[in-house]
Order: structure tokens, then C-alpha cells, then sequence
């Protein structure tokens, strides 16, 4: 059973289902069956800060304290050197050089990054998309080992079908996640250029009824696979309403 949990920054969460309470917007929750979906509510971050001590030593010797201050000063000396070093190293990989496939992040001329350089996981060694995402049964197979992040476009795609809340009539990609861990599952649509539509669902179409998730608006949407399992599938798809399509970027992760 997969639980899922929607959150739309500006979007609305849209459920065309028979039960009490089908429409949900805010923060609120509602069952439909064996899914749930909650609505509204931001996200907690945790940070965990660490301490360490340090103690020194003293000797009674003057000549052992001038070698140990000496020392401590060939130490420093070196220290600052390997820290001039290091932000060098640093302010050279942010003047624009392209960063290597497989760090996690979309860099120039990459379709995705899963922070890993395998082939046939859905995105290649060259940080290419593998496979056909905007036709079903299956869309573009993704192996979610840790996070993916995708960029892409729905303009001049196929159309699956959309979803239950709309996307009718606009062009559609869909992605088939596969998780190799059970944990939950985060989502994120960003697509500057058009009022897009995010759905999730157990098949690559819908045969019928409303999908468990199926969120639209013009900010991020956002949702949450709450009990996604080890080895069983789900689908995500990216569509527009009323024809709408342009360019996106779509980050999973556990």
C-alpha cells in the first residue's frame, strides 16, 4: 500500500472522488481508499550540530616549549597553506567548468543526474535520459537508487492521457520509479512556462476514477510517496492544463 502526501506551493490539490470532504486545499487530510493525501504543510528540516574539545599540553623543559612553538608554528604555517589551497580549488569549480555526470546536480548539457555514471537505470553514463517517457505501458524507467533530477520538456511529446484533475489535451511525460529502498519518496515539479499539472499513480494510464495524487498550479508542487516499497513500481507524470507545455524540472528523492 502506498501512501501519498501532495503539498502544492500556489497549486491546488484537485480529487474528484466520492467521499465526504473530496476536494482538499489547506492544511487537511483525506482517505480515498487505501491512499492518503494531505494537503498544506511545509517541511521541517533537522539539523545536527557536532562539538569536539581539544586539550593541550605543556612542558617544563623552555627548550621542549621553543620546539613545541615552533613547531606548533611550521603547523599553522601549513595549515593556512592548505587552506589558501583549498579555496582556490573551490573558486576554480565555480567559474564555469563544466562538473562531471554523476554528482547529483543538472550541470550544462545533461537530461538528468542520479548521482551515479550506470547505464540502464533510466539515465545513461552520459547523464542521458534512457528510454521513451512520454508512451505508456511503462514510460521511462527510472531505478531510484538515491535521488534523480530530470530536465526536460512535454513540448512536442505524446499524450498518454493525463490526469484525473486535467492534462486532457496537453502533451505528457511519464516516469516509471522503481525503488531499491523502502522509504518514503519526495517529489518536486518546477516549469516556469506553463500552468502544469503533477500526478502520481500506481499505472502509466488511469483506467478510470480519480489518481491518488493529481496537483496543478503556476509555483513548485511538491508531493510525498509516504511508504513507497522496495520493488514496487509507481508513475509520475508531468502535463499542463488546457494544451499547456514547455520545459520542466522534475527532482526525486528519498
Amino acid at each position: 500500500m502506498l501512501g501519498w502526501a501532495p503539498s502544492g506551493r500556489g497549486g491546488v490539490v484537485r480529487a474528484a472522488v466520492a467521499v465526504a470532504g473530496a476536494y482538499a486545499a489547506g492544511a487537511c487530510t483525506i482517505n480515498f481508499g487505501q491512499y492518503q493525501v494531505a494537503g498544506g504543510g511545509g517541511a521541517t528540516g533537522v539539523s545536527n550540530g557536532a562539538t569536539g574539545s581539544g586539550s593541550g599540553s605543556t612542558s617544563s623543559a623552555a627548550s621542549t616549549s621553543a620546539a613545541t612553538s615552533t613547531s606548533a608554528s611550521t603547523s599553522a604555517a601549513t595549515s593556512t597553506s592548505a587552506s589558501t589551497s583549498a579555496s582556490t580549488s573551490v573558486a576554480s569549480s565555480s567559474t564555469g567548468m563544466m562538473m562531471p555526470c554523476g554528482n547529483g546536480m543538472l550541470d550544462t548539457g545533461e537530461g538528468c543526474d542520479d548521482a551515479n555514471t550506470d547505464a540502464n537505470d533510466g539515465c545513461s553514463a552520459t547523464c542521458k535520459l534512457e528510454g521513451a517517457a512520454d508512451k505508456c505501458p511503462t514510460g521511462e524507467v527510472i531505478q531510484l537508487k538515491t535521488s534523480i533530477v530530470i530536465s526536460d520538456t512535454t513540448t512536442g511529446k505524446g499524450n498518454p492521457g493525463g490526469g484525473s484533475c486535467g492534462g486532457g489535451s496537453a502533451p505528457d511525460m511519464v516516469f516509471q520509479i522503481m525503488p531499491t529502498k523502502t522509504a518514503p519518496v519526495k517529489i518536486t515539479l518546477d516549469a516556469p512556462n506553463f500552468d502544469r499539472i503533477l500526478v502520481v499513480r500506481p499505472t502509466c494510464t488511469q483506467s478510470g476514477g480519480s489518481d491518488p495524487v493529481c496537483i496543478d498550479g503556476n509555483a513548485t508542487l511538491m508531493t510525498t510517496v509516504q511508504n513507497a516499497t522496495q520493488g514496487q513500481a509507481f508513475h509520475v507524470m508531468v502535463t499542463g492544463h488546457s494544451g499547456g507545455n514547455g520545459p520542466f524540472t522534475l527532482t526525486i528523492s528519498y
